[in-house]
């Protein structure tokens, strides 16, 4: 399975890459392009993509879960260790969430006790509520897990047949 993550992401993220090369050959697998990657470019671009692919190529985006863990328009801190922040954080405004401060973090990273500390305490100071990331919540320390909302993602396909057809 490759996916395409981001706008200009010409190497793609692999997954399993030491499988890529038999998965292509045996014509098995597939891309999958996300909301956002060079999948979303225009039609000449993704129909090429898709016509030089040996597997077939799924879309698909991340939609949020509901119901969310956090009150629409209530006062937030989010924070985020993911390859790309930012659209966490537009996603919550988009949602009509009140982010009163972003801190964005490396992608992967692991949270350390001060770090939410100081996380904690800035929530504080606005009386908000602190924010994350479904992946990251699962890199908070179990104390934490109940202290912090969670914005919970799932996988829309743009056509969910075509997974059983892979």
């Amino acid at each position: 399975l490759i996916a395409l993550a981001g706008p200009d992401d010409v190497e793609c993220l692999a997954i399993a890459p030491h499988a890529e090369p038999t998965v292509a050959r045996r014509g098995r697998g597939a891309l999958v392009g996300r909301s956002g990657s060079l999948l979303d470019r225009p039609m000449r671009d993704s129909g090429r993509i898709a016509a030089a692919s040996p597997v077939p190529v799924l879309r698909a985006r991340l939609v949020p879960k509901m119901p969310l863990s956090f009150a629409p328009g209530a006062p937030l801190v989010a924070f985020a260790g993911i390859g790309r922040p930012e659209k966490f954080f537009a996603t919550l405004r988009g949602l009509g969430a009140e982010p009163v401060a972003e801190r964005a973090f490396p992608d992967h990273h692991r949270f350390r006790e001060d770090e939410l500390l100081r996380l904690e305490g800035l929530a504080a100071g606005f009386g908000a509520r602190l924010v994350t990331t479904d992946k990251d919540a699962v890199r908070l320390p179990p104390s934490w897990r109940a202290r912090v909302a969670v914005l919970r993602v799932a996988v829309a396909w743009e056509d969910a047949g075509a997974l059983d057809r892979v």
